[in-house]
């Protein structure tokens, strides 16, 4: 394989997999040719991130989460390369929404549990700002599925009046090279949270309940890797999520000078306007968590609640086996985020 294979995997990529691919025989012969191709060389995230791309797009039940474990395994594997895809993608990506190239959106991501939803909601409190309430995932998708959901999107927009809309999906912190691309104009609110707290939330949620620890772990450094390859992109605000819990005022007036848009304190004061995540209107704490409709349920009491302090759950939650792992796997991120000054805890 010569050197250039990344390139030539790419350039596969959009001759077999963009927008022609309505036949389930055709996703399955491209899966092909992309494991094959891991098998030559493992550490390719060229070929994790073209392996993801065209999972994300497959009708099977169960494609998103297949998806992001592959999104994260290719930001683990090669983070040069995977953000070689992203610059080149925004270079040969045919944008088909030039006239709304100068359009501003806001996308809230991050990864899961670290504060999203409650960003979102703070945001839909702006009167210039109207909140898609559900994960549209949107750039996992074609780049002909992309474009038609901006568009209504615009429209829905338009529609309230409001200047912005504002979007939120975890696993989009592993495509922010896409969302450039075709949203250059875009800002991005990248929630960050201790990755301690993160996963003993997480592993109170069935969403999560077929993860290794491991696993999960993995999930976050990929997060962090990915946000920290973009981190020089002034369209890009990192926000942590105990920053947004002990200096909330002070954390969205610096969120809105990044917004280049004015602050205003009916953020706060229309805390209490009940915010339908997921269109669920019903705002009780579900008796149970057994499926989705339970976390759904439970996502739309909490989000509907006055904000809370998750932090230091860890400290109770997590096993000295699990601080280990931690520790082994991700302890360098935590000092990186001063989350904390050594491997003492």
């Amino acid at each position: 394989m010569t050197q250039n294979y990344p390139h030539l995997y790419q350039e596969l990529f959009y001759r077999n997999t963009k927008d022609n691919l309505a036949k389930k025989e055709d996703f399955t012969q491209t899966i092909s040719i992309y494991k094959k191709a891991l098998k030559l060389n493992p550490n390719s995230g060229w070929c994790y991130q073209n392996l993801a791309e065209i999972t994300a797009q497959t009708p099977e039940k169960g494609s998103r989460a297949k998806a992001i474990d592959l999104y994260a395994q290719a930001w683990l594997s090669n983070a040069k390369e995977v953000k070689a895809w992203h610059d080149k993608y925004q270079l040969i990506t045919p944008n088909k929404s030039q006239k709304n190239l100068t359009r501003k959106s806001v996308f809230v991501t991050g990864w899961a549990h670290s504060g999203t939803t409650l960003m979102l909601k703070l945001l839909n409190n702006h009167p210039l700002l109207y909140a898609i309430n559900y994960e549209s995932a949107i750039f996992t998708k074609s780049d002909s599925e992309i474009v038609r959901i901006l568009q209504v999107f615009d429209e829905i927009c338009d529609k309230n009046d409001t200047r912005y809309w504002v979007e939120k999906t975890p696993e989009h912190i592993y495509t922010l090279g896409k969302i450039f691309a075709h949203r250059p104009q875009s800002k991005i609110i990248w929630m960050l949270r201790d990755g301690r707290d993160v996963i003993c939330s997480q592993m109170k949620s069935p969403l999560f309940k077929n993860l290794e620890y491991e696993t999960l772990v993995d999930y976050w450094i990929a997060s962090i890797i990915a946000g920290m390859n973009f981190l020089d992109d002034s369209r890009l605000k990192l926000v942590k999520y105990e920053d947004l819990i002990t200096q909330t005022e002070k954390t969205l007036q610096h969120i809105f000078l990044c917004l280049e848009e004015d602050y205003t304190s009916k953020i706060l004061d229309d805390q209490q306007q009940p915010f339908y995540y997921m269109n669920n209107k019903k705002v009780t704490k579900p008796e149970k968590l057994e499926d989705i409709r339970h976390i759904l349920q439970l996502r739309n009491w909490q989000v509907n609640q006055p904000i809370f302090d998750g932090r230091g759950r860890w400290k109770k939650e997590m096993s000295e086996e699990q601080k280990e792992i931690f520790k082994q796997k991700a302890q360098k991120y935590l000092v990186m985020f001063s989350y904390a000054t050594d491997d003492n805890w």
